[in-house]
Parts: C-alpha cells; sequence; structure tokens
C-alpha cells in the first residue's frame, strides 16, 4: 500500500503542523494515545519547543529539513540534521528542541518493537518484522525479493504488511530514504 501526501491527516500542534502518515490499529485516535505504533512528520515553525509528554511511547526521528538540538532529560542531547542520525528516546523524558526543522517521526507502544533507518541504494535483509514501512522525500524505485515492485513519488510512503519479505532493494533514489521496521 502507497499513502500518498493527499491522504496524510494534518493537524495543528503549539509549535507548527504534524502530519500523520500512519496509525495502527488503523481506527486508533492519536490523542487517546490508544495506538500501537504512528508514523508521522511534524514540521515547527518556532526555534524552541518542548515535546509532548507520551507515556510508555518509544520515539525515533530523524530530520528532513534543518538542523536541530533535541536536549533529552537533563543529561542527553541529539545534533539533528537533515538525513543524519536518528534520535532514539523515550517520550516520557522532557525533550526540548532548538532549532525549526521538518521532521519524520515513529512512534512505538505497547509492546511494539522496531528501528528506524536512513537507507540508500541497494540491498537490505530485514529480518523478523510485521511491517516494513519505507518513505521517500523524491521518487524511488524498489523491489522485493519475490520481484514486486514499488514507484514511490516524493512525499509518498510504502507500507509492506508481507511477512515472508525479508530482502528489499533500492533499485534507484535522488534522496535517501526512511526504513522503519516494526514488530507487533
Amino acid at each position: 500500500m502507497i499513502i500518498t501526501r493527499k491522504q496524510y491527516k494534518t493537524t495543528r500542534w503549539s509549535g507548527g503542523l504534524t502530519h500523520q502518515l500512519y496509525i495502527y490499529p488503523e481506527n486508533a485516535d492519536y490523542a487517546k494515545r490508544d495506538f500501537l505504533f504512528r508514523i508521522s512528520m511534524a514540521e515547527a515553525e518556532v526555534e524552541d519547543s518542548d515535546y509532548t509528554y507520551l507515556e510508555g511511547v518509544d520515539r525515533y526521528l530523524v530530520s528532513l529539513d534543518g538542523n536541530c538540538t533535541l536536549t533529552h532529560g537533563d543529561e542527553k542531547s541529539f545534533q539533528l540534521s537533515p538525513f543524519g542520525a536518528v534520535a532514539h528516546f523515550s517520550g516520557e523524558v522532557p525533550t526540548h528542541a532548538h532549532g525549526a526543522i521538518r521532521d519524520f517521526n515513529l512512534m512505538l507502544k505497547g509492546g511494539t518493537k522496531g528501528e528506524m533507518l536512513i537507507v540508500d541504494k541497494g540491498m537490505y535483509q530485514i529480518s523478523k518484522h510485521s511491517l516494513i514501512a519505507v518513505y521517500s522525500e523524491k521518487k524511488a524505485k524498489l523491489e522485493t525479493e519475490g520481484g514486486r515492485r514499488y514507484n514511490l513519488d516524493s512525499g509518498e510512503l510504502l507500507l509492506i504488511e508481507d511477512p515472508s519479505v525479508h530482502l528489499l532493494n533500492i533499485l534507484s533514489c535522488s534522496e535517501k530514504l526512511i526504513l522503519c521496521v516494526i514488530v507487533l
């Protein structure tokens, strides 16, 4: 399944906009916090902001545009730059952002496990998973080991829910992609 920009659910938060690309279960409500995982993007319109307290939520975050320093708790900080390091942190610890960025988020809850990787052209072996999600800022072509091909346009999210897929070949991309592997 491919999710296009037109299908995003956009809402305003105190520091800008958030775009929900996918939430699971599909009838879950982010405001009620009854999800097992959520994939979203946020656009910060202010230079300084505090992240929402999210009890029991494991977070992964990467910058799509702009530089930012995330201060997590009293000691840990992450330097974010476009398609650079992935920040991984608990939604329960106070987190402050300095720098207006557009970011990509993976939130896991209720025992859901996963990871977020920044990938480029080439083959990627994926072990146990319930869902594979690939986000492309620009056009990309991908193929699974069964010969299934996918063409992604700018800003699209590919969801692969077939647990028999363990090999992903990125045939072409003009910019790095974000790969999320989720295990329910």
